[in-house]
């Protein structure tokens, strides 16, 4: 094995990974998870039956939107290394692992099978290693992207029941790691849909979604109430302001992933094609470093423009755009083709 494949091998991007993290302060919501982490040391079986003082004033765990897997983690972390930060944080490596065999998977199977840069560029890119820290989000991404990965693997060929399974468990642990994750249902269901295999599918999300009704289960028996669905039941009247996110969230899609988008180009236009889009991109993105932020381009004139928007605004927003609309028409191209394939 070269030097540049020993680089881009899953466990060595994912020590990359792990190390450059532990190397970063507390940040953000750390130390509510780290609190959770504490009293779970001590309370294995009580998860929510304590207070936090959060925001202002003193509140209830159970408010607190952190399902369980993450902080269950951390206790288990903490157990074995105490509250010592920078090894505590070399704990989380297990997620790293899983996230970068996850992306190599999904790299080979759909990009390309010989190249290793684009799976180091997702694992190490803009839209992983700033955010890995003691907060949810890589757990979750890497368990989710885990599911697609074992769920495309199950159905290739002649069916393999231990990574379907699998599937199926880290379905469940997505679900309890991140509520955002709960989109991951409807993507399982859809592969199976376009491999041919609907009812595969349906029972990868059915076992999911037990393991995670199970844990929901488990606090109604003790508490008397869901985690899961009494924040449902506090966030449903908000949703004129959850509308109010759509465009942000398009700018968040363009900032951090947007660029992903040239390797889904890559199996369909041709390399003349592709440097000029990537050209094109990243001189916009020149430009935007050299535009002054108090040049704005629309003030409040749609509900959507909560603020001022400034051109950087305007041009992360069009790339996410772009990614999101390019990665909803390849599924439909995939499954117009399939079908295609399937009359002749």
């Amino acid at each position: 094995m070269n030097r540049s494949r020993l680089f881009a091998h899953p466990v060595v991007l994912a020590l990359l990974l792990t190390v450059s993290n532990a190397a970063k302060p507390v940040v953000i919501d750390d130390t509510a998870y780290l609190t959770f982490a504490r009293h779970l040391s001590g309370h294995p079986l009580d998860p929510y039956g304590f207070e936090l003082f959060w925001y202002d004033q003193p509140q209830p765990a159970m408010q607190i939107i952190l399902p369980p897997v993450v902080p269950y983690w951390l206790s288990f972390g903490i157990s074995l290394v105490g509250e010592q930060l920078f090894l505590l944080k070399l704990c989380l490596y297990p997620f790293a692992v899983i996230l970068a065999y996850a992306v190599r998977f999904l790299v080979r199977r759909f990009v390309t099978p010989h190249d290793p840069l684009p799976a180091v560029m997702l694992t190490l890119g803009p839209g992983v290693l700033p955010f890995f820290n003691f907060m949810l989000d890589i757990p979750a991404m890497a368990l989710q992207l885990s599911a697609v990965a074992l769920v495309v693997r199950g159905t290739d060929g002649r069916r393999s029941w231990a990574a379907l399974m699998l599937a199926g468990v880290c379905l469940g642990l997505a679900l309890q790691t991140k509520y955002s994750v709960l989109g991951l249902p409807a993507v399982l269901f859809a592969v199976g849909v376009l491999r041919g295999r609907w009812a595969t599918g349906l029972g990868v999300v059915a076992l999911g979604l037990s393991l995670f009704a199970v844990w929901e289960l488990f606090l109604v028996a003790i508490y008397g109430q869901s985690h899961f669905l009494s924040h449902l039941a506090r966030k449903s009247g908000d949703t004129g302001g959850k509308f109010a996110l759509v465009l942000p969230l398009l700018a968040h899609l363009g900032l951090t992933v947007g660029w992903i988008g040239l390797l889904g180009l890559s199996r369909h236009v041709s390399s003349r094609m592709l440097r000029r889009v990537a050209v094109g991109i990243a001189l916009m993105a020149l430009v935007v470093v050299f535009v002054p932020g108090r040049w704005t381009v629309l003030n409040r004139i749609t509900p959507l423009a909560l603020y001022p928007l400034t051109f950087a605004d305007v041009f992360f927003r069009v790339i996410g755009g772009l990614a999101l609309g390019s990665g909803i028409g390849f599924a439909f191209l995939g499954c117009v083709r399939r079908r295609s394939w399937e009359t002749k």
